[in-house]
């Protein structure tokens, strides 16, 4: 199985093959398993706070598609490791640009999921 492909488990045209896939995972987006994530998400959305209150301050610019990469790795990273083996993105010195530019360059473009890094 290749990787960001139309065909893998992350994405598929045939909508009874996507819906199988689907229904496999519809229990992690449950409204008692969001509601699980509360703790985790504010934390990781008081960073990204943080970062805008520092740009405005020192009067820099600050690149909306990498901190979207960087909230997006951060959450997913403590969801799925457990927050001492985060990717702590919002650490770094250019939160998230790595992460971006990983993604740009390995997922082929027309791609569903591709069109979210420009």
């Amino acid at each position: 199985m290749r990787a960001f492909t139309e065909e893998t488990t992350a994405f598929s045209s045939d909508l009874d093959l996507h819906a199988l896939r689907r229904g496999s995972i519809v229990n992690y987006f449950s409204t008692r398993s969001i509601l699980s994530l509360e703790d985790r998400i504010t934390n990781v959305l008081s960073k990204l706070d943080l970062q805008f209150r520092r740009a405005l301050q020192l009067g820099t610019p600050l690149n909306i598609t990498h901190l979207s990469s960087t909230v997006a790795m951060d959450m997913a990273s403590e969801v799925c490791l457990g927050p001492e083996n985060s990717t702590a993105e919002f650490s770094k010195t250019e939160p998230g640009k790595d992460f971006a530019i990983m993604v740009r360059n390995s997922i082929p473009i027309p791609n569903n999921f591709g069109r979210h890094f420009p």
